[in-house]
Formats: structure tokens, sequence, C-alpha cells
């Protein structure tokens, strides 16, 4: 059963960032999208992070500290 994404989220990349995640979905045969989402869930499951399942509002992100 596939889910509806409704939400959408940006970030902003780097050119070489671009170059990157256009030359993974095509080795994975994916679109860039989907190459970003499969990269989301691969890493949640190498550092046993669960993924909740209901519908939660996602984390407010914090300035990074340790940027200066």
């Amino acid at each position: 059963m596939k889910v509806a994404r409704v939400k959408t989220f940006t970030f902003r990349a780097t050119a070489d960032e671009r170059r990157i995640i256009a030359a993974l979905a095509e080795k994975l045969q994916r679109s860039q999208s989907d190459a970003i989402r499969w990269l989301i869930r691969e890493s949640a499951r190498e550092l046993a992070i669960e993924i909740n399942r209901e519908q939660s509002p996602a984390p407010q992100t914090q300035p990074n500290a340790l940027a200066a």
C-alpha cells in the first residue's frame, strides 16, 4: 500500500551535493526525492532509530551551536 505524501520538506544544497544526489538517484534507479527518502530510512535503520508511524509533529531544528 502506498502512503500519500502530502507534506513538503525543502533544504539547501551546494552544487556538489546536488550532483551527488543526482548520481545516487541514478545509481539506485530512483527519483532524487525517493533516493533521499531511501537514504533517510537506511540511515535510521543503521543507527537503530525507531520510526514512529503515528502522526506527530516533526522536531524543531535548532541552530548548530558548534558552527560559528
